[in-house]
């Protein structure tokens, strides 16, 4: 009998730390493991049920703020997984990651460091974060304090020093993305998502090379071409802004050198470029 209380308590102590971690179904399993322990013991059924119920109700939640996400209604999932880190399971990384996400696409930037690196800190090894964190140096950049020296130590590249342009800034967005995504391949490395998203990535930097190249070359029809190209891999139109902005300028500068017989001044070009 002492045994057998023993081990109810000990399943019952690891049922209350899976809860904690968002591991609903193991919870549940460990709690039931607790019940058939103390069979004879209404106390612990009391406990084993209040705590199936939790991890039931939980496990509910985390699927309708993943549904939330998945169809952009980002603020609803956002109060949703806070109430289910503050009440149920503050380690539930799945949640924070939800929780995340969701900031990214309301540009809560702030909030999405602060979940991408909390669940960095639970589970250092994390794709899944790592995804996440590279979708938000992707569409936060610097203005939550993201950065590529932060994560990894080197120098922009050369693509991202020559474009002071109106892509400068999705330039360096990309490059700190597939450096994060980088980081996701080399804990997972067949992590189909983060190889798929940092192809698409480096494609992307590629083009704006080709329209900075062309740009700086007074090649308009490149450059605009360049430029279409990178619109076409901008699949969530994240930098929607700044290439509709490089593509106005790009056509308004052809437009003037038409106009002028296909050349300009030295001088004239020299204002005109910015």
């Amino acid at each position: 009998e002492a045994h057998a209380s023993v081990r109810a308590k000990a399943h019952f102590l690891r049922a209350e730390v899976l809860l904690l971690g968002g591991a609903w179904d193991e919870a549940a399993a460990a709690a039931r493991d607790a019940a058939r322990g103390r069979e004879k013991s209404s106390q612990t059924s009391d406990r084993v049920r209040s705590l199936l119920e939790s991890a039931k109700r939980a496990k509910l939640s985390r699927d309708e703020i993943e549904a939330d996400v998945a169809s952009g209604k980002n603020e609803r999932a956002m109060r949703r997984a806070t109430d289910v880190l503050r009440s149920v399971a503050p380690r539930a990384v799945d949640v924070l990651l939800l929780r995340a996400r969701a900031a990214v696409a309301a540009r809560a930037c702030g909030r999405a460091k602060a979940d991408i690196a909390e669940a960095l800190r639970l589970d250092p090894a994390g794709a899944d974060a790592r995804f996440v964190l590279a979708d938000a140096l992707r569409r936060c950049g610097s203005s939550a304090g993201f950065s590529l020296e932060e994560r990894d130590g080197r120098r922009s590249s050369r693509v991202v020093e020559k474009n002071d342009g109106p892509t400068a800034f999705a330039a360096r967005a990309l490059e700190a993305s597939a450096v994060a995504l980088r980081d996701c391949l080399r804990v997972d490395p067949g992590n189909a998502q983060c190889a798929s998203r940092r192809r698409r990535d480096l494609a992307a930097t590629r083009a704006l090379a080709a329209a900075a190249d062309a740009d700086a070359e007074r090649d308009w029809e490149n450059a605009l071409a360049a430029l279409d190209a990178f619109a076409a891999l901008d699949d969530d139109g994240a930098f929607r802004v700044e290439t509709d902005a490089a593509a106005c300028r790009a056509a308004s500068l052809r437009a003037r050198a038409f106009g002028s017989g296909g050349s300009e001044s030295s001088s004239d070009a020299g204002k005109e470029e910015r």
